[in-house]
Formats: structure tokens, sequence, C-alpha cells
């Protein structure tokens, strides 16, 4: 599995380590692409991505939020492209955010879902995210997004 460049991995349940948070893909030594498809990390806070070589991340989360990890770190030196489906209520952090050229995110929300202190929250989350990815060459946002947040 070390040798492993590709990898899309689905409806999968996330271990923690002894530092308390889950980092599955850290023995991957060659991945380039990986799509993490409603996945959960149990009794975990923080979801942990460390890859010097993985350069297409794109992560799903389900419609129905099980809020289980709260912040996904990166560790991606190589990290080009980054797409994101689904409610960005986590908190994004990393060490090489600036590799990241393409951002493309895509909430799996009602267009017209109407709780304000939902889309207050997330919100200011999503623009924390821009905030971290300063160095973005691209940036896909869907209308739906537009919709939901600034309606």
């Amino acid at each position: 599995m070390p040798a492993l460049a590709n990898l899309s991995i689905k409806n999968f349940a996330f271990c923690v380590g002894d530092n308390g948070c889950a980092e599955p893909f850290s023995e991957f030594k060659k991945l380039n692409s990986l799509i993490i498809d409603r996945c959960t990390a149990l009794d975990a806070e923080n979801l942990h991505i460390s890859s010097v070589t993985l350069a297409n991340l794109t992560i799903i989360t389900p419609r129905v939020v099980a809020r289980n990890y709260r912040k996904i770190e990166l560790s991606t030196t190589s990290l080009h492209s980054f797409v994101f489906i689904g409610i960005p209520y986590q908190k994004l952090v990393g060490s090489h955010l600036c590799s990241v050229k393409h951002l493309n995110i895509y909430p799996n929300v009602p267009w017209n879902y109407a709780d304000l202190d939902w889309k207050h929250a997330n919100l200011l989350v999503f623009l924390s995210w821009l905030l971290e990815l300063v160095d973005i060459k691209s940036f896909t946002i869907s209308s739906t997004t537009l919709q939901v947040y600034f309606s």
C-alpha cells in the first residue's frame, strides 16, 4: 500500500491515533490523488492529511453532517487542487496551504436553507478558508453557494 498513487475511499471510519487526531494517510509515500467520500473520524477532533506527494484532494461530506471532526489539518507541500463538496464547518489549517492553486467548493445543502444562525456561522468558516488559501489562482464556487450564503 505505501506505493499507492491514487486512492478513493468512501463511507469509512478512521480511528484516532495516540495524538488525538485521525491521520490515516501518512504511510502512503507516493499518494498523488485522494478522494475522501463521506468518511468520518471516530472520536477525533482533527482529520490530519499528511503527504509530501499529494497533489489533488477531494473531500465530500454527507448532506446530514455528523460533526465528528472539527478541523482539517493539511500537511501537504505539493497540494495543487482542493475540491470540497459539503458544508465547510470545519476549520482548515495547514503549513503549506500556499501550494493550493485551484479551489472548488460546492455545498450540498438546499439553496433555500433558512436558518440564519447556521448561515452566519458557516459563512464565517467559509471566509476563513479563503483567508487560509491566499495563493489560489482559480476559484470555483457554485451559484447554490452564493444563494445559500448571501440570500
